[in-house]
């Protein structure tokens, strides 16, 4: 993998704690720079929580990069669609941030 993929964290019915463990990996073991969340409907909160705690509990330098809000349109196993509203947030770690 090259250092400047993006790498990317669909939140889903999971607890937050998953979500967490997987960002701490790809920034201190993959190197990432920087990451993407993605959410939907009512998991968006649980995406701005993944920052939050990411932010206060790991890293203090850890900056918005980007935030995008839009509304994806999905269809069900029966044809019918739906829009939900939808979050993609872009995270830095920040140069100073320690490893764990």
């Amino acid at each position: 993998m090259s250092e400047n993929q993006q790498k990317l964290i669909y939140i889903g019915r999971k607890p937050l704690m998953n979500y967490a463990l997987v960002a701490i990996q790809m920034f201190n073991y993959e190197n990432a720079e920087e990451i993407k969340i993605r959410a939907r409907g009512s998991n968006i909160c649980k995406a701005v929580d993944l920052v939050e705690y990411l932010k206060n509990m790991y890293y203090k330098d850890l900056t918005l990069k980007d935030l995008n809000i839009f509304s994806e349109e999905i269809s069900d196993e029966k044809g019918s669609k739906k829009t939900l509203p939808s979050i993609e947030i872009t995270i830095n770690k920040g140069k100073n941030a320690p490893a764990i």
